[in-house]
């Protein structure tokens, strides 16, 4: 049985008594079983969040959502494949793209996190006919997931008031969640760095070693991740207490899991060739010109301002641990480290922004979570044993009057926001909220009781109990659709894309009757002296809904609502489907595609895998084993075609020693093989030399009939949105010389 970790006991009155007050009289178990419903509330929680702001519309798409980012389809095409091409040794789809310095041997550094994909890629084929749907399904899971472990987390270490964190979670970076969205192995992995956290702090170190191997396993990110999260853990209990030191056993299990999941890999031969080209070769130090992602953001002020509701807890909690806490011990010094690893990484490439958060948040809630608790025991306390009952009016005024300033402040601000778009899904916030209070309201009812009357007296405390229970929540899901009634002015149901049963609402209400039912068996009595500490209770937790859904509605409607509509495809989808269909029917299998850019791939894989392409996914992929192809690459796309380009001494044996090469578009097929070229509305100067070249190639889609006649700018913005040119073959190139 584990214990609360000691503290020092505190003889001051500046605050350093909150720890002590924290851990006085406290909980020898930390598991409840009250954590069920509430664990499967904030996953419920995390699912529609994710999921609400994958359903915005307009721009290209139109009504069609799609999935943000680039490599999403290219994750969700592999993920459709896996089941029928297996793991690959060969990469055919890319001809000039090379995850090894030798050789075509494929590296699937993502194939774990493909596995975890298939079966939500093929159940949104199966039962929606897109596979697209399944990858979204997967990102709301595997995100609802990991803010359910972050929960966990706190659970394990007693921390109270777990709903004030899990909103400041909600109020993390907007980047934070448009970089979850990607269907990418963000969310997992995010995952199994708190699943890790969690073996460890419960001193599973078995369990965390399989975490460790299985995180390799996801991707190689995990290969990095995985011992950096135990190594801080490790440090941690070296430079903390004495009495707080970490067992030996973790090192050899962490080092055990991670040797199993390097040498378990089937990708395990090109692994760490493949970390060097990617985590230096384009993250740490590249040398060319790399996604915008693996570069640093320019304003300072502006990252700050953005990671706000993170930043400053996070603070607050370090200066408050410092100035009245006791010393940190293993657990809180080992968030604090994971802290600052990932602060570092997210200043030298902004992509690190969807780990930083989490983990800044959960070490401001180790440090300060007794503060809270502190100040929650002094209040419980106060009202639990006072037999007057003007505390309990006290904290009731209070509240009207915290409840007042909320309901104001939605009043005056909210129908100036733009949050109809929030709002018109009140049915589903409502449902969440409902869920949500559930627990502290029958826990509350149920654990402060009285003994239980004998007789038939028993019965009908029972049937009180629960319809008080429910009686509080309708209140309180009630009194937060005011809420949303007063953000926008009104309640429209036409623009609502979430379609509510009405019988998950009679399922919750069931719920709120069987759970006090239930819990009565099991819950630990506390001592009552005050008759007016459960009405009070119930108020304040009725209270704490409507002032947090107020606050909510006005610090994150905004940002969920921006989210909604930049979490969009960027892509036209149906006119990039019109031509990929175009190059099904009219070309050879595996026939090379020439792309105008090297992040269109993805894509182009995702609707047409029939043919092959040139570069994709990564540039460094094609630069690390020949530059000037790389450079070829560039200076055709941009249309600054014929060039002489001076080859740098370090790159000579890639020209054959050559110390000028000259780049002409008939590199599209002498040097890429292509056999069809593929150009977008953002490479026109490009698209106008493949038309001028009528001796190297001819436009054929769209057919010629169908192209505007208009000349001039009307022609310019009407131009078709993607052109392919066939590559003549040099037989043909020959002969159409000649009839000129």
């Amino acid at each position: 049985m584990d214990t609360l970790p000691a503290q020092t006991p505190a003889t001051d009155r500046t605050g350093a008594s909150f720890w002590a007050e924290a851990a006085e009289g406290g909980p020898q178990r930390w598991w409840s079983w009250w954590h069920l419903p509430e664990l499967a509330a904030v996953f419920a929680i995390g699912l529609c969040l994710m999921n609400f702001l994958y359903a915005g519309t307009g721009g290209v798409l139109a009504d069609e959502i799609g999935v943000p980012g680039h490599d999403s389809y290219y994750h969700v095409k592999m993920a459709a494949l896996l089941p029928e091409i297996g793991l690959v040794k060969e990469f055919p789809w890319l001809r000039q793209a090379y995850f090894t310095k030798t050789g075509h041997e494929f590296v699937g550094h993502h194939y774990g996190f493909h596995g975890l994909l298939t079966p939500f890629v093929h159940a949104g084929q199966w039962l929606r006919g897109d596979y697209l749907i399944g990858g979204r399904w997967a990102m709301a899971t595997f995100f609802a997931a990991a803010l359910t472990l972050f929960q966990l987390i706190l659970m394990t270490q007693r921390i109270r008031c777990r709903w004030l964190w899990l909103v400041l979670y909600l109020l993390m970076p907007a980047q934070f969640f448009s970089r979850h969205a990607f269907v990418r192995a963000i969310a997992p992995s995010l995952l199994f760095m708190l699943l890790i956290v969690v073996l460890m702090f419960r001193r599973r170190y078995a369990l965390a070693g399989l975490a460790v191997a299985g995180y390799t396993h996801l991707y190689f990110g995990g290969v990095i991740f995985g011992p950096v999260i135990v190594i801080c853990y490790a440090l941690a209990g070296l430079i903390g207490p004495r009495g707080d030191r970490v067992s030996w056993r973790l090192w050899v299990w962490m080092l055990g899991g991670w040797v199993l999941g390097v040498l378990t890999h089937p990708y395990s031969g090109g692994m760490f060739e493949f970390l060097r080209l990617q985590v230096f070769g384009t993250g740490l130090t590249p040398d060319i010109s790399v996604g915008s992602e693996w570069k640093p953001y320019e304003k300072v002020w502006w990252l700050a301002n953005m990671c706000a509701w993170t930043l400053i807890p996070f603070a607050l909690a370090v200066a408050v641990r410092l100035r009245f806490g006791p010393r940190a011990n293993a657990k809180e010094l080992s968030v604090l480290l994971m802290s600052f690893v990932f602060a570092a990484l997210m200043l030298k490439s902004r992509r690190f922004v969807e780990y930083w958060p989490p983990l800044a948040l959960l070490s401001a809630v180790l440090l300060g979570g007794p503060v809270v608790s502190g100040w929650y025991s002094r209040i419980t306390r106060w009202l639990r044993e006072s037999r007057a009952r003007w505390p309990a009016i006290l904290v009731g005024v209070g509240l009207a009057v915290l409840c007042a300033a909320a309901v104001g402040q939605v009043w005056r601000l909210g129908p100036h926001l733009g949050l109809r778009v929030l709002t018109d899904e009140w049915r589903l916030w409502a449902l969440l909220t409902g869920g949500y209070l559930m627990v502290p309201l029958a826990r509350l009812w149920v654990e402060t009781q009285p003994a239980v009357l004998p007789g038939p007296y028993s019965m009908l405390r029972v049937v009180v109990d629960s319809l008080v229970v429910l009686v509080a929540g309708a209140v309180g899901t009630a009194a937060v659709v005011g809420v949303f009634r007063l953000a926008s002015g009104s309640l429209p149901t036409e623009m609502r894309r979430f379609l509510v049963p009405w019988w998950c609402f009679v399922l919750v209400g069931v719920l709120y009757v069987l759970i006090p039912l239930i819990a009565r068996r099991w819950a630990p009595r506390k001592p009552l002296r005050s008759r007016w500490m459960r009405p009070a209770g119930l108020a304040a937790i009725i209270a704490g809904a409507v002032v947090l859904t107020a606050n909510l509605t006005l610090e994150a409607g905004s940002q969920v609502v921006r989210l909604q509509c930049s979490i969009r495809g960027k892509f036209d989808l149906p006119a990039i489907r019109e031509a990929m269909a175009f190059l099904t029917a009219n070309s050879e299998r595996n026939s090379v595609v020439f792309t105008d850019d090297w992040d269109i791939f993805p894509v182009y894989f995702f609707v047409n895998h029939h043919n092959n392409y040139c570069v994709g996914l990564d540039p460094k992929f094609t630069h690390a084993r020949d530059p000037v192809l790389w450079e070829r690459y560039k200076k055709i796309t941009r249309g600054k075609t014929p060039r002489r380009y001076e080859v740098p001494e370090r790159y000579r044996e890639h020209s054959g020693g050559e110390a000028e090469v000259r780049i002409r578009i008939e590199d599209i097929r002498g040097h890429f093989g292509a056999h069809y070229v593929i150009t977008d509305e953002d490479h026109t100067k490009f698209r106008e030399k493949l038309d001028r070249a009528s001796t190297f190639c001819e436009r054929v889609y769209p057919p010629p009939e169908t192209e505007p006649a208009e000349t001039g700018e009307k022609k310019k913005r009407d131009q078709p949105p993607y052109v392919i040119h066939r590559v003549f073959s040099k037989q043909e190139q020959q002969a159409a010389e000649e009839d000129e």
